[in-house]
């Protein structure tokens, strides 16, 4: 589970690079320069988003290595182990939604180009693939949740005499 989402963070983040590097030159031979003053050739939104979801990956990043520290520790139905796994799931929901509003927002802006040749067929797929951050999500908060109710189940067994 986590070689799938660290690759699929490494994806993400070399097809952010690429797009950036990409719409950086110029096929008018514009300089760097020009380009980055031109604010019709440089959309904001995108290192703004490419910023949160950066930001987003070391949050996870941390949450991770702060969650292996409590296994480490052999804690392992505590409530901040609990905490850290449910945060684990939020934050990839939330970049997930991220990138697929960023995924509407490029189909959107391909669709509405004049030179499109598809104008009219709106279709647009998701596929498991584009939906495996979200499922993933998902899935660790339910993790959280059921290692919650064994917590609860430890502690209530403790106190039995």
């Amino acid at each position: 589970m986590l070689l799938g989402l660290t690759v699929e963070t490494v994806w993400d983040l070399a097809r952010h690079f690429w797009l950036h590097s990409t719409m950086m030159h110029s096929t008018d031979g514009n300089s760097l320069a020009s380009i980055l003053t031109n604010a019709s050739h440089f959309p904001l939104w995108m290192l703004v988003d490419d910023s949160i979801s950066f930001f987003l990956w070391f949050v996870w990043c941390w949450l991770f290595f702060k969650l292996f520290g409590l296994y480490e520790k052999q804690l392992i139905f505590t409530s901040q182990n609990v905490r850290y796994i449910k945060y684990l799931g939020l934050v990839t929901v939330v970049r997930w939604s991220l990138a697929f509003i960023e995924n509407l927002r490029g189909f959107w802006q391909f669709m509405s180009d004049p030179l499109n040749p598809f104008k009219g067929d709106w279709l647009l797929i998701i596929t498991p693939q584009g939906l495996s951050g979200l499922i993933w999500g998902v899935a660790l908060i339910l993790i959280a949740w059921i290692m919650d109710e064994g917590r609860k189940i430890q502690e209530e067994q403790e106190l039995t005499v």
